[in-house]
């Protein structure tokens, strides 16, 4: 073999290294990019899943509300509503938290 093709092909290998070099240079701020984006869209996809399972008790609770009378009549002495001629007794919590 010919001196000159042993530079040349060493000549190669190098320029392929640095161009190896730089695109793993180039790259690896996008790599972590995207790792954190990942990380964010699995936070937003558990939250997604928290607001549909929320929305899913508002609409149970919406049936009921449109279909149980009674359903309707307890919330709203909840709430301290009470209906003409009704009388609404309130029980304080003892003292501890516990209720009677």
């Amino acid at each position: 073999m010919n001196i000159w093709t042993i530079i040349y092909r060493i000549g190669l290998l190098a320029i392929a290294g640095l161009l190896l070099f730089g695109a793993v240079l180039l790259f690896a701020p996008k790599v972590r990019e995207l790792d954190a984006l990942q990380r964010k869209l699995e936070s937003v996809r558990e939250e997604v899943a928290a607001e549909n399972t929320r929305v899913n008790e508002l609409k149970t609770r919406l049936q009921r509300f449109e279909s149980d009378p009674e359903f309707v009549v307890r919330m709203g002495h909840e709430q301290g509503l009470v209906r003409p001629n009704e009388v609404l007794f309130r029980i304080p919590a003892e003292e501890g938290g516990r209720q009677p």
